[in-house]
């Protein structure tokens, strides 16, 4: 994961390898461990047809 250092530079976080998924729907979580150290923004999500 790249790093800004900053809270209003954004850079895209690619996902390793990507992700190929079935005809039909699909639900999409974001889950933060309670535990660890969260000083960040989620701007969008985005997800491209390949």
């Amino acid at each position: 994961m790249r790093n800004t250092t900053s809270q209003d530079a954004f850079e895209l976080q690619a996902v390793a390898g990507g992700q190929r998924l079935t005809r039909g729907t699909h639900e999409f979580v974001v889950r933060m461990d309670d535990a660890a150290y969260q000083n960040f923004n989620i701007d969008y999500f985005q997800f491209d047809r390949a």
